[in-house]
């Protein structure tokens, strides 16, 4: 990497090859057409970082080893102490391919994507802040459960009261319609694609409370709407942490609560070990609890353990009478009986050593 500066503005050149040891085979996936194959890839580009008074332009602009270019420039304007508007346009190459890429997008990958997305921040009063984002997108090749070029949007709005240091209130709707495939007979090869629209709304609090305990709520709450029908969701998440005064022991409990088909589930942020990252998925009738803590001794060493499980309500067959029964092949009666089923109990442990 190189980089020329002038007072507060800089332009970068980056440059990138590599090698892997065994080259990566072709996917059969037809989605998959543009994925990085062989052993060598390699990587060009320039970044810029201008400003003028207000006004901050950045971006970048890369090619690849197929000469295919992935780009994106930004605008952020300050109008006011208070008020920041972002505006991002970006545009990647089905082609373009980075094995250690970082970008905005809705892929999270720089390929395969068109999109322009404007976000705005203003501080209403001291206490009360608004934050609210738009977002267009278009994949001008296939993905995933998407057998056609296709487009999608995101906006989302919060607003945020802190009365004061210890206590947040945060309330937020978001409006999603994004491309998925229709559910049709496993001998179609290519899928009709359909747009759909989702709600969500989610409302979190946070108060701190003395002898280094916080109390952390969500509430949240998603209604999916598609060909088969409309579907909701429900979460509620119930953290405890508490800390010592300086810092050498700390516990994070944390109780969630659920009740969400497959297509509503809920993707929920864990404390974890270090290098570790931890989002369960949850889906079902169920709890899920964890509890995480932290030691630290002899000047900079670390000890972390994490213990969690669940439960959700399963299906189990039985020859009891009731409402709902099915026959078996041999003519007896069958009963299908919510129970609850407990996940293993999952117990990890981590220790950090620094000399």
């Amino acid at each position: 990497t190189t980089r020329f500066r002038s007072d507060v503005s800089s332009i970068g050149l980056n440059a990138v090859k590599g090698s892997y040891s065994l080259p990566l085979a072709e996917p059969a996936a037809l989605y998959k057409k543009y994925a990085l194959t062989g052993k060598d890839f390699q990587n060009l580009s320039i970044d810029n970082r201008i400003v003028l008074g207000k006004v901050i332009l950045s971006g970048e602009v890369a090619i690849n080893q197929t000469n295919s270019i992935a780009m994106i420039q930004n605008i952020l304007y300050q109008p006011a102490y208070g008020t920041t508007l972002f505006v991002s346009y970006r545009n990647y190459a089905a082609k373009y391919t980075a094995p250690f890429g970082n970008c905005l997008g809705e892929n999270g990958i720089p390929q395969n994507e068109k999109g322009l997305f404007a976000g705005l921040n203003v501080l209403l009063s001291p206490k009360l802040i608004l934050r609210a984002f738009t977002d267009f997108y278009h994949f001008p090749w296939l993905k995933y459960r998407i057998d056609a070029p296709s487009s999608g949007s995101e906006q989302q709005i919060q607003l945020e009261w802190k009365p004061n240091k210890q206590a947040l209130l945060a309330l937020r709707l978001t409006v999603k319609d994004h491309p998925l495939n229709l559910p049709v007979a496993d001998t179609v090869i290519i899928n009709e694609v359909e747009n759909q629209h989702r709600l969500n709304i989610r409302l979190t609090g946070r108060i701190v409370l003395g002898s280094g305990f916080t109390l952390q709520s969500r509430g949240e709450w998603n209604q999916l709407q598609q060909h088969s029908g409309t579907t909701d969701g429900k979460l509620f998440l119930q953290d405890v942490s508490w800390k010592s005064k300086k810092d050498k022991f700390s516990i994070t409990a944390r109780l969630a609560l659920f009740s969400t088909s497959y297509d509503n589930r809920f993707y929920t942020y864990e404390t974890d070990h270090r290098f570790a990252f931890s989002t369960p998925m949850l889906y079902g009738e169920g709890k899920r609890a964890y509890l995480f803590g932290r030691i630290r001794f002899l000047g900079n060493q670390t000890l972390t353990v994490k213990i969690g499980s669940g439960f959700k309500k399963t299906t189990t067959n039985n020859t009891s009478t009731t409402t709902q029964t099915s026959t078996t092949d041999d003519g007896s009666t069958l009963q299908n009986t919510p129970v609850d089923s407990w996940s293993p109990l999952e117990i990890s442990a981590q220790l950090n050593l620094k000399f």
